[in-house]
């Protein structure tokens, strides 16, 4: 097709969900194929942008991250790709890499010259991960975003969803937006609510978190609450003590 005339910087029309599904996106996360990185050069070579980027803000370079494609990204960083571009959640590829415990990717990106920004909060999210409030406690004391999303989610979220109760409150004391949303849409109280973490629950809503968040026109805290406890995740969770408060803070159902 490319010898025909066809041209590369034209996405998939037939990928609705994925949105700037370019041809070169394609090729570099082809999983399969062991002529990926032949393909991706042949169409760099027939002028494909190699900065092109999804609906999501991400370019070639970080799909071929994420199938952990380091012959692409070193095509791709040969061809001129920018290594510092942010995909819509202020990501770049080497936050991706570090957070993802890509070593590979992550050391060819910065010998390549990849710029360390981020970093701190990549660490933040990492602590969290080891319920390490001790490092938490110590990383906030230094200059950093505390509301930055990583991967798809925030510090907040992250802490609130696995049930960390001291690092949430050290998290909403360094300034963390007690309503920032991960990129799914939820909060940090949507989560703490369906994980049935009373304490966490509690915390949020003593530092304003809105009581009658949703998802899109999907369910409030209090729904989800009753649906974790409906779907037994945990059964030693107190839900119907998540769920008093809850409405002792005002919330209703919607959805009788």
């Amino acid at each position: 097709m490319l010898a025909a005339g066809a041209d590369p910087n034209v996405p998939d029309e037939m990928d609705e969900d994925m949105g700037n599904n370019f041809p070169l996106m394609i090729a570099a996360s082809t999983f399969f194929a062991t002529n990926r990185s032949e393909m991706v050069r042949l169409l760099i070579q027939r002028g494909a942008s190699v900065n092109q980027q999804d609906a999501e803000g991400q370019t070639a370079l970080m799909r071929a991250l994420r199938y952990a494609a380091v012959d692409v990204m070193e095509v791709l960083i040969q061809s001129g790709a920018d290594l510092d571009i942010r995909d819509h959640h202020g990501n770049t590829a080497l936050m991706m890499a570090v957070f993802g415990q890509g070593m590979r990717a992550a050391n060819l990106l910065k010998a390549s010259g990849a710029s360390h920004e981020g970093l701190k909060e990549v660490e933040l999210f990492e602590a969290i991960e080891l319920k390490d409030a001790g490092r938490v406690q110590t990383l906030l004391q230094d200059s950093i975003n505390v509301d930055a999303r990583i991967g798809e989610t925030t510090a907040l979220c992250q802490a609130a969803t696995s049930g960390q109760d001291e690092i949430v409150k050290l998290l909403l004391a360094a300034g963390a937006d007690v309503d920032r949303r991960a990129s799914g849409y939820f909060n940090p109280l949507l989560y703490a609510a369906y994980r049935g973490h009373l304490e966490i629950v509690r915390v949020l809503l003593d530092a304003g978190a809105d009581v009658h968040v949703r998802v899109e026109d999907y369910l409030n805290p209090i729904e989800y609450a009753e649906l974790g406890k409906m779907e037994g995740h945990d059964q030693d969770k107190p839900f119907d003590e998540v769920i008093a408060l809850l409405e002792r803070y005002g919330a209703i159902r919607s959805r009788m």
